[in-house]
């Protein structure tokens, strides 16, 4: 249908946005928007939509409807079932709604597909006695009216959104400065690298479906200017010296939005590649996991089955492979921990050789130090029956001068530095979590209590020598 005839054949869109009647929650609130249903339909009378009277017999009709059904009225299954899934179109389709760059609503077709839908919803919410009575406190009721009147806001937000971007300017200049401002605020968000997360590909797809929707909807707005725009061909200067938009401005912005577009399936491919790649040799790997990081490669396989199906829930696949992968992940994991945990049940903490409580603090000490990164740790089993005195020399040679002879010969000079290091110290065992995999490990750490050394030696304190991470040991075995 010609556009004209369509504006022509409707009441003027204003209509909605100063019609007075007071909304209310209930009947009042279906009487108050059939003003934008009927504003917002096409298949209704010309005659009859152009009459304020449509509205008072509306009110009428379903005044009398709230008052013959009653608050009382079951609806079936069937009939809270629809009414549920108007409630979810009419969200829906006011989530969709564009609302940045440039207003679908200056097309008067797209005002009349709105306007159509508009009195369709109204139309089927009249069969529901909990919508049209306003003393209904149906929980259900109430979201469909809600759904309706929020709908019917956004639609009259957008509506005077695109009546004020046409009323700025007689010329698209506003239209393909906020289509370049759209383009410039979604970029394409930069390439992930292995290993990929679940937490790494969840922003990285908001940010590349943004990126998309700009450029696709750059495209169809750029095109239809491309046809329509009344521009110079070629102005002289550009737009960031000042000059306004011109057909080159246009084209420039096509090849633009078209290469974002490009960049966005591009990128979606490649991720969907490099975890499917990785997913591959993964599948090889996880059958051989073994040993003390077996639980921290079987997460990480774990997070890159998550992410894989993160993807491809976002390109509208099912994602067989992913799933069936983490299928496989989970079941080999749970053989391996069985497995363990038979293995692991001889694994206990060795007995103390002493109780010595000065030790044992001293122990404690050292494990609470934060610069040493032990963390939580269990028991503390003291495995030497005395502390032993150990001493050490070192030699620092500091040159001052080297001479070289004619004969070759090389003589250096300067002074020697003898350290004498001299200390106590005393091993002891116990369980340290191990945060990565939230498993126990039997650590052996030697303590040390310097009474001399070095420039930087800590003299008369204890602190940790050597520290040998050991086996795996369950907590119930502490």
């Amino acid at each position: 249908m010609d556009p004209e005839k369509i504006k022509q054949s409707l009441p003027s869109l204003e209509k909605i946005l100063t019609y007075k009647k007071p909304i209310g929650i209930g009947v009042g609130a279906l009487v108050g928007v059939m003003v934008l249903s009927s504003v917002f339909s096409s298949g209704a009378s010309d005659k009859a939509i152009a009459q304020d009277g449509l509205v008072r017999s509306a009110g009428q009709s379903v005044s009398s409807a709230s008052k013959s059904k009653g608050t009382d009225m079951k609806l079936s299954s069937a009939q809270r079932k629809q009414m549920k899934q108007l409630t979810k179109e009419m969200n829906a389709l006011r989530k969709g709604l564009k609302k940045s760059g440039v207003s679908s609503f200056q097309d008067p077709n797209i005002v009349a597909v709105h306007k159509q839908k508009m009195t369709e919803y109204f139309n089927a919410l009249q069969n529901f006695p909990p919508v049209v009575d306003e003393t209904s406190t149906d929980k259900d009721g109430l979201a469909a009216r809600k759904a309706f009147k929020d709908l019917r806001t956004s639609l009259g937000k957008e509506l005077q959104r695109a009546k004020k971007q046409m009323a700025k300017s007689g010329d698209p200049q506003l239209q393909l400065a906020a289509i370049e401002a759209n383009l410039k605020n979604n970029p394409m968000p930069s390439r992930l690298y292995m290993p990929i997360t679940k937490a790494h590909v969840e922003p990285w797809l908001v940010e590349a479906k943004a990126a998309a929707a700009a450029a696709e909807e750059s495209v169809k707005d750029l095109n239809r200017l491309a046809k329509t725009a009344k521009l110079e061909s070629n102005n002289p200067g550009t737009v960031q010296s000042g000059a306004p938009y011109d057909m080159n401005d246009i084209r420039r912005l096509q090849n633009h939005a078209a290469r974002r577009a490009e960049q966005a399936r591009e990128g979606y491919t490649l991720l969907s590649k490099n975890l499917s790649d990785a997913m591959v040799g993964l599948t090889r790997d996880v059958p051989n996991y073994r040993g003390s990081y077996a639980t921290q490669n079987f997460e990480k396989a774990r997070v890159t089955g998550e992410a894989a199906v993160a993807v491809e829930k976002a390109l509208g696949r099912k994602g067989k492979t992913a799933k069936d992968f983490l299928v496989l992940v989970t079941n080999y994991h749970a053989n391996f921990l069985a497995n363990q945990g038979e293995s692991l049940k001889g694994v206990k903490l060795p007995k103390a050789k002493s109780k010595d409580k000065k030790r044992i603090k001293a122990a404690k000490s050292i494990l609470g130090k934060k610069k040493y990164g032990f963390g939580k740790h269990g028991p503390i089993i003291l495995i030497t029956d005395k502390i032993v005195p150990r001493e050490r020399k070192d030699k620092e040679v500091k040159v001052d001068d080297v001479d070289v002879s004619l004969n070759g010969d090389v003589t250096m000079s300067g002074s020697e530095t003898t350290w004498t290091y001299k200390w106590d110290e005393f091993k002891f065992v116990t369980p340290i979590l191990d945060t990565n995999t939230d498993d126990w490990y039997l650590w052996t750490i030697t303590a040390k209590k310097f009474s001399s050394g070095g420039r930087r030696t800590p003299i008369g304190k204890w602190v940790s020598g050597k520290a040998n991470k050991g086996p795996q040991i369950l907590k119930k075995n502490f």
